[in-house]
């Protein structure tokens, strides 16, 4: 009787053990790691997926003068990819993302130094927040009705 109970718990642990192993993993999410060239475009040694989720249905314009000092002024610039440009006045607003953030970047015109970096933005700018980092009202509205209507 003690080997009958022994060898039910053995099969019991094993099958456990074997269960466990074969499906552990099975409901994970797949990541794919995309690398980018210096042109922002997918490497082709890599998978053909895109490193972030772009909105549908809109048009994507990206201003390349606010991209190139954008890009300038942060790390890891060539694994990033942009998206829209809001240009009102003296400041921009630049959407970016790469394989696991993004934002939407405000950025002030100064001559002889071009478009400066205020803040990379963690999500959607407000008015408040706006005029608490120092845009003008009238930039401010700008930048957020031409924004809300792309």
């Amino acid at each position: 009787m003690k080997k009958y109970i022994i060898g039910i718990i053995i099969i019991v642990i094993i099958t456990v053990i074997v269960w466990f192993f074969m499906f552990k993993n099975k409901n994970l999410p797949q990541t794919t790691v995309v690398k980018l060239d210096t042109n922002n475009q997918i490497d082709t040694n890599q998978p053909k997926t895109s490193p972030t989720v772009k909105k549908q249905n809109t048009p994507e314009i990206v201003n390349p003068v606010v991209a190139k000092d954008f890009k300038s002024q942060i790390t890891n610039s060539n694994m990033i990819t942009l998206y829209n440009t809001t240009i009102a006045d003296n400041y921009a607003l630049q959407e970016w993302g790469d394989a696991n953030k993004g934002g939407v970047a405000l950025l002030k015109y100064q001559d002889n130094q071009g478009w400066l970096l205020l803040s990379l933005g963690g999500g959607a700018w407000d008015l408040p927040s706006l005029l608490e980092i120092g845009v003008p009202k009238l930039a401010a509205e700008k930048l957020l009705e031409t924004r809300g209507s792309q």
